[in-house]
């Protein structure tokens, strides 16, 4: 009994040995890549930077990482970001926000000599001239940027540097950029993304022109920017609110359609949502009206009536006991933005 313990003993601190030789043995990211940045020397102010980031593969084995299900480059966590003001000592850390963290995906990998481009855009704090600006093209400030990967052991950074323009032309460029983004062009939907976070008031305007497109996959990213945006211009507020009421008759209930009405914070929208909630016998669109509600931005007395709103719904769901407690959870986040505004 004592030459098996003895034996199971050995046996452990032998494989033991072997893991920990193993895991000496196998870094996290073996592999030796170099990395250089290209961008547009001139930007517009006021936008994010964006920026590409070539890595060559410099070593003798491929590499591998995991991206999402719509992209083909790694996730965010593979690159380390900082940015800075040339007038600014410090550099400051940022997550590269061109594209989510996936959930789901698959692994890709890059092999020896092969290089692979990764578009990113920095959100670095919006910096304007002062007053009104006659002349275009004007220089504000130089951004500094520099990144390093994850996917070796290296710790060297590629640097860049952009001027950051007042230029009119720089910014029309950028917002037909995004606007193509919506509409499906671009790499893995990269300008579709820096939409959804940098749209201004004329990429608003298009978004909405393009809601009442034919092509579905075009109304649901033109759906996707608006309902991203925390407040869009009253003067849309009859088409968005006209789209929602079409859609809505053909049973194609989306919160993003909802939301992006609502976000107008126009009174004609509220009442038409407040009223197809009212009116509302399908458990799909309740649930769509009252989570669009719920995010709805305005004052204490908008928040009241939407309160009031979903609360003369609640009768009617006492059936579904999901729905139910969806609503519950509802009133629940009103009454506490409620508080914050009293």
């Amino acid at each position: 009994m004592e030459s098996k313990k003895v034996f199971w003993g050995m046996a452990l601190l032998v494989l033991a040995s072997l893991c920990a030789a193993s895991c000496s043995k196998s870094p996290r990211y073996s592999g030796k890549v170099t990395v250089r940045i290209d961008a547009d020397q001139e930007q517009p102010v006021g936008m994010p930077v964006i920026i590409r980031v070539y890595v060559h593969n410099t070593g003798d084995q491929p590499i591998h990482w995991h991206c999402g299900n719509a992209q083909s480059f790694p996730d965010p966590h593979y690159f380390h970001v900082e940015a800075r003001y040339q007038s600014e000592e410090e550099w400051q850390p940022f997550f590269p926000t061109d594209w989510e963290e996936a959930i789901s995906g698959y692994t890709r990998s890059l092999g020896p000599g092969d290089f692979l481009s990764v578009p990113m855009f920095i959100p670095v704090r919006p910096k304007s001239v002062a007053g009104h600006v006659a002349s275009d093209h004007l220089y504000v400030d130089t951004i500094q940027v520099r990144v390093k990967t994850r996917l070796d052991e290296t710790e060297t950074f590629a640097e860049t540097k952009v001027a950051m323009m007042h230029s009119h032309s720089l910014m029309e460029q950028r917002q037909y950029q995004m606007i193509t983004g919506i509409m499906g062009a671009g790499p893995d939907g990269f300008w579709r993304r820096v939409a959804l976070l940098h749209a201004d008031e004329a990429v608003i305007s298009m978004a909405v022109l393009l809601s009442e497109s034919s092509n579905d996959l075009v109304v649901r990213d033109a759906y996707a920017v608006l309902a991203r945006q925390p407040v869009i211009p009253q003067v849309y507020a009859e088409a968005l609110t006209r789209v929602m009421r079409q859609r809505a008759a053909k049973g194609d209930w989306r919160p993003e359609i909802v939301s992006a009405a609502l976000a107008t914070k126009s009174e004609f929208a509220r009442n038409a949502v407040l009223e197809l909630l009212a009116r509302s016998t399908d458990d799909l669109a309740s649930s769509c009206l009252v989570d669009a509600l719920r995010k709805s931005p305005g004052d204490t007395e908008w928040l009241r009536r939407a309160r009031v709103g979903i609360d003369q719904f609640r009768p009617r769901i006492f059936r579904n006991e999901r729905l139910a407690d969806d609503v519950s959870r509802v009133i629940q986040e009103l009454d506490q933005r409620l508080a914050k505004h009293e």
